[in-house]
């Protein structure tokens, strides 16, 4: 009996941090705007995550990255709050489950091996 409660709060958590999700500010401001399919999440111990996504073609978030299909969301980063990594995480993990795609704002990041990620939003098709 407890699996309906959990999927409910879950449901619930889900919609109120979709809802939390900022408006995604102009495309002018990126290096790289794609959208595909989530193909793997990596979470760390802080609860920042990269995400990493496919599609035909394939995604090309930024061109410095040694992996353009991928972007990190980091606190601080492209002033990204810790409550926006909870909200980008919710919307990459309902994409991953739902096999829904994304779409994914970057900017390029010269010291690493992937984008750094501002903003995305979940594409209803």
């Amino acid at each position: 009996m407890r699996t309906p409660l959990i999927l409910l709060a879950t449901l619930t958590l889900f919609i109120v941090m979709v809802a939390l999700v900022p408006r995604v500010p102009r495309a002018a401001t990126w290096d790289g705007e794609e959208i595909g399919r989530v193909r793997q999440i990596e979470i760390d111990e802080k609860g920042q995550f990269s995400v990493r996504l496919v599609g035909t073609p394939a995604p090309a978030l930024c061109s410095s990255a040694a992996d353009p299909t991928g972007a990190a969301v980091l606190v601080g980063n492209l002033g990204v709050t810790t409550d926006g990594v909870r909200s980008m995480l919710a919307v990459a993990i309902s994409a991953q489950l739902g096999d829904k795609r994304i779409q994914v704002f970057a900017k390029n990041n010269p010291s690493g091996p992937v984008c750094q990620a501002g903003a995305m939003r979940l594409l209803g098709e």
